[in-house]
């Protein structure tokens, strides 16, 4: 996703699919697009690899 940050997206606003208004009428709050970790250690590449060998049920350490 392009974004004037670098980071990791930890989670997309899955309402926005039903509810598209929510980005013009409550931006700071139900309308957000998505949770981004600006400081993620962690790269793409890492964690496809990481989500790959466990199914995608995984939790990463702090610190990774």
């Amino acid at each position: 996703m392009p974004a004037c940050i670098n980071g990791f997206v930890l989670e997309l606003n899955a309402r926005l699919v039903e509810q598209p208004e929510l980005l013009v009428t409550a931006p700071l709050m139900e309308g957000f697009l998505a949770v981004i970790n600006p400081s993620a250690k962690t790269t793409l590449a890492a964690f496809k690899k990481i989500h790959a060998a466990t199914s995608g049920e995984t939790l990463l350490e702090e610190g990774e």
